[in-house]
């Protein structure tokens, strides 16, 4: 565009120049002709460069053209870039659409065949628990049965077992009252036994204290006073003895409580001393404490532990331990002659209520 409007100047300078020419006044013929040859020059200039200048606008617009047709060729390159990208575009979106109607086939698919399982899988549940079901009221059937059959038979154990522990009470009542009217008599010969035994203890002591009168010059006859003045010198001499620890002494003391004999009967003063001389492993004194313990003397009657007492003494070598242990264990039941054995076989101490 900008080439042509070029050329159109230049041809309009052109014309203006020529029409200068004309326009002016005839000269000599020396000075037309050099006139006119110049003007044939000019006229030849002026056409050699209209020339030019229709050559360079031809080029121009040939370049022009060129120019338009390489725009023309590019916005067409650009189209048919643009009509590819698009139809690309399409196709990938076609494409996609595909992708995403096969992948929704396949979901739909999945979800058909999932939720057939998980129908199938209710129906297997629901089966299941049907049986379940039936076979929970059919084992509850058989335990309301089997519980029947159960409390009756147990009713029946009960009436039998009710039955016989009324027998059994009766028997139990009846050797009971066997059993105390034995205790009591045995109570009563080992009352006498040592009472006996006491007197004829006292007796020696009288004795003795005869004796260690005669020594002293003393054989006139005395009156009573003299006589418990006598037994209670030989019972302070007694006491002192067993208080410094004479286990011979210690046994006296203590069957003198028992016995009541010169003093009143204390049965618990009684065990004190015969605990102490049993300490010294003083046969007797362990023989008459389980005895005590056997008759409830002094402490709670307690067979349990009287067995053990007794079972010391004749381990101690008191020959009476042996009939008393065997006379003892015939009125024990098997539970409690097998723990004194084993209290026994175990060298234990005795059940506190004995010691």
């Amino acid at each position: 565009m900008y080439l042509l409007l070029i050329l159109l100047l230049l041809v309009c300078s052109a014309g203006v120049a020529g029409e200068a020419v004309e326009g002016l006044p005839a000269a000599p013929s020396v000075a037309a002709g050099r006139l006119a040859s110049e003007r044939e020059r000019e006229r030849q200039q002026w056409q050699a460069e209209q020339l030019r200048g229709r050559e360079q606008a031809a080029a121009a617009g040939d370049r022009a053209r060129r120019e338009r047709q390489m725009i023309l060729a590019e916005e067409a390159q650009a189209r048919a870039e643009a009509l590819r990208h698009d139809a690309q575009f399409k196709q990938e979106q076609q494409r996609e659409r595909l992708q995403d109607r096969e992948a929704a086939a396949r979901w739909r698919a999945l979800d058909r065949q999932q939720g057939a399982e998980w129908k199938q899988d209710l129906h297997h549940e629901a089966s299941a628990r049907a049986l379940n079901d039936r076979q929970a009221r059919d084992a509850y059937r058989q335990w309301r049965m089997q519980s029947r059959d159960a409390d009756e038979r147990a009713r029946l154990q009960a009436r039998s077992d009710e039955a016989r522990a009324r027998e059994e009470d009766r028997r139990l009542r009846q050797e009971e009252r066997f059993l105390a009217q034995r205790l009591v008599q045995q109570r009563q010969a080992d009352d006498r036994r040592q009472r006996l035994e006491a007197e004829q203890e006292v007796v020696r002591l009288r004795e003795e204290a005869q004796r260690a009168r005669r020594e002293q010059g003393r054989a006139a006859v005395q009156g009573d006073g003299v006589a418990r003045q006598a037994d209670r010198q030989q019972w302070t001499v007694l006491l002192q003895a067993a208080g410094q620890g004479n286990v011979h002494a210690q046994y006296q003391v203590g069957m003198r409580y028992f016995a009541g004999h010169g003093v009143f009967q204390d049965y618990g003063q009684g065990m004190y001393w015969l605990r102490r001389a049993a300490g010294q492993q003083d046969a007797r004194a362990q023989l008459q404490i389980g005895l005590a313990c056997h008759l409830g003397q002094g402490v709670p009657r307690d067979d349990l532990a009287a067995y053990v007492w007794i079972s010391r003494a004749m381990l101690g070598g008191e020959a009476q331990a042996v009939a008393r242990r065997d006379a003892l264990a015939r009125q024990m039941s098997p539970s409690q002659l097998a723990k004194a054995q084993r209290l026994v076989a175990d060298d234990a101490p005795p059940p506190r209520s004995g010691l």
